[in-house]
């Protein structure tokens, strides 16, 4: 009986060095998953799912639209200005404006296009305080043109020179025909008009040339 009680205390010590090394024989617990666990106020586990942040989607880059070819634009040609037409007068002078107390001249033109010229009587007006004719020269201040001819200048009525002609085989002439040449002389300072108005301008058969319009000019004296 004394052999029993002495080998059951050597038992003791080897159940205790077995309870020591239990811990080491228990199982590690398991990794944590990528869920968050958090934990409320209340103590109980909140689980959150981290979602991916959102990825912006590139919009498409427009194809650039080709610019159009500018197409050269012509300038216009320009226009040449019509002359006086058919049956029209203006006068020629070299000088718009002119000294006091000089002499000049105005040469008086008309367009009888594919017409001659036979017989013509043509008036011109003017301010008699300002200029007046030279009746000094050819026939009471009035010549008739290089290829013209010339009957009479009249000069009676003050502001106004009367000049006729009359040739009875006529005169060839075409758009720019010279009928005669006026001699002035400048009086006062000051600006005048010189009007022209046709009384008559007519071909070999006496037709009327054109429309027989008269062009109004000035001359300034300074």
């Amino acid at each position: 009986m004394g052999n029993r009680r002495n080998t059951r205390w050597l038992y003791i010590p080897v159940i205790f060095i077995a309870l020591m090394l239990m811990p080491a024989c228990v199982s590690q617990p398991p990794e944590e998953t990528t869920n968050e666990t958090a934990v409320s106020d209340s103590g109980t586990d909140e689980t959150h799912i981290v979602a991916p942040e959102p990825t912006e989607t590139p919009l498409p880059t427009p194809s650039p639209k080709p610019e159009p070819t500018p197409v050269p634009t012509q300038p216009p040609e320009p226009q040449e200005t019509p002359g006086p037409q058919k049956g029209e007068c203006w006068l020629v002078t070299e000088n718009t404006a002119v000294g006091l107390n000089t002499n000049f001249t105005t040469k008086l033109f008309t367009n009888t296009g594919d017409q001659g010229l036979a017989a013509y009587g043509i008036k011109i007006k003017f301010d008699p305080e300002i200029i007046d004719v030279d009746k000094a020269v050819g026939i009471n201040g009035a010549e008739a043109g290089p290829k013209s001819f010339l009957a009479a200048a009249n000069v009676t009525k003050p502001g106004e020179i009367m000049i006729a002609g009359f040739d009875t085989s006529g005169k060839k002439g075409g758009e720019v025909f010279h009928i005669a040449t006026i001699h002035w002389k400048a009086k006062r300072k000051g600006t005048t008009k010189l009007e022209i108005i046709i009384d008559n301008l007519i071909d070999s058969s006496t037709t009327p040339i054109g429309t027989m319009k008269g062009h109004n000019s000035e001359i300034e004296v300074r």
